[in-house]
């Protein structure tokens, strides 16, 4: 029953119109975001990184090319294009597998992470030939879990682990 002098469909349009009008407006935005989204991942996955699958030569491949298994050589300074697992460092801070990653896009820390590549797999990145073994390396790890810090998995070399 509508008060005394106001029209039922005066309410429903009073709040009716407001109500399309937000949903419609936050539709809008949200197809906007999501497109702005699709285009940056265009063209971040045509950026280009340098990637190990046959023999010792590192060759340019897009980023939305990469898979599971690739080898990818990164320099000082380079973006990371994906999960991966550091094989080996070189330089001098190298000879001990030890390098530092800026995690802010990750995890908007400013501060640079230290990390370190297993002693075995940190020789064959000073032998550049030896990196075609990796081809029978198998790496068996655990799911994602949620931090970029944390990472447990075995490497298998042939028929070492």
């Amino acid at each position: 029953v509508a008060a005394a002098g106001v029209s039922s469909m005066r309410v429903v349009g009073d709040t009716l119109v407001p109500l399309v009008l937000v949903l419609t407006l936050t539709a809008v935005k949200q197809i906007y975001d999501d497109l702005a989204r699709a285009r940056d991942d265009e063209r971040a996955n045509m950026r280009v990184a340098h990637v190990l699958r046959t023999g010792v030569r590192f060759t340019p491949l897009a980023w939305g090319a990469l898979r599971p298994g690739d080898v990818v050589l990164l320099a000082d300074g380079d973006a990371v294009p994906a999960d991966l697992v550091l094989i080996s460092t070189s330089g001098h801070a190298g000879q001990s597998g030890q390098c530092v990653v800026d995690t802010s896009a990750i995890d908007g820390e400013t501060v640079l992470k230290s990390r370190s590549a297993l002693p075995e797999l940190n020789k064959l990145g000073r032998r550049p030939m030896a990196l075609g073994t990796l081809c029978d390396t198998l790496l068996t790890y655990k799911q994602p879990n949620g931090g970029p810090d944390k990472f447990s998995g075995v490497v298998a070399v042939g028929d070492r682990q």
